[in-house]
């Protein structure tokens, strides 16, 4: 599982990757949550790749995911 991320100038986006195969799981989570409540299900999406997004509009990534 890799972690990528950035900032822009409205804000910042962390993709979570687990590698696997087609078809991947892309996972979006709603206000006010973060990638974190997939931690536990992610292992278990294997062997598919899983994606998961973090997108925020203040420049601020979740906090404890840098």
């Amino acid at each position: 599982q890799t972690a990528h991320g950035g900032y822009g100038p409205g804000g910042g986006l962390q993709v979570i990757d687990q590698p696997g195969t087609e078809p991947q799981v892309v996972l979006l989570h709603g206000f006010p949550d973060d990638s974190g409540i997939y931690d536990r299900l992610i292992p278990h999406l294997a062997p598919h790749r899983a994606i998961a997004f973090d997108i925020t509009f203040d420049g601020r990534l979740s906090a404890g995911r840098k």
